[in-house]
């Protein structure tokens, strides 16, 4: 004896089968199974005759569909490589100032480093002590540059226009007249 369930898949199957209405796809089991697969025309989204037989879900996979799907993923895989440049152009130019930033601090701490070298030199030539010697002293130039300060020897000519590589006679700006 049979179960009502299996009765009422048998008789949906036996009407599905008597309109004899061949699906444009096959369902994915009858396309394993090699069946014939038959729907009924007014209801082309329910199951077929050999899966209502079975109480199984009948999917089609169409080419429709399955072009859908593909080109769907496409256009996501497209969006996602896009999205993945634009990160790794972020990336680098974050890279680049980081490298950048890096840099400019090491020069500053240096330059740090140097203002405290001429302190310290002025500190002891003015004869105060300090708990460290001063062991490379830097130039005057080199002093005033740490501070961040142009050179007080400026060469001016006669007219009064700013020159550069003037030479210095006698330890004195603006003594090297013609004698």
């Amino acid at each position: 004896m049979s179960s009502r369930s299996s009765q009422n898949r048998l008789r949906r199957k036996l009407e599905i089968r008597r309109h004899n209405f061949p699906a444009e796809f096959s369902c994915d089991l009858c396309l394993v199974e090699g069946e014939a697969c038959y729907i009924m025309p007014d209801q082309p989204n329910k199951s077929c005759a050999h899966c209502a037989g079975r109480g199984r879900p009948c999917i089609t996979t169409s080419w429709e569909s399955l072009d859908r799907a593909r080109d769907d993923l496409g256009v996501k895989i497209s969006q996602d490589e896009k999205a993945r440049e634009l990160l790794l152009e972020q990336l680098n130019s974050i890279q680049m100032r980081l490298v950048r930033n890096r840099k400019i601090k090491e020069n500053k701490e240096r330059e740090a480093a140097d203002k405290l070298r001429c302190l310290e030199e002025e500190m002891s030539a003015g004869g105060e002590e300090l708990g460290r010697v001063v062991q490379d002293p830097l130039s005057t130039e080199e002093c005033l540059a740490a501070w961040g300060v142009e050179s007080p020897f400026k060469w001016f000519d006669v007219s009064g226009d700013p020159v550069s590589n003037m030479p210095v006679a006698d330890g004195f700006a603006g003594s090297s007249r013609a004698s």
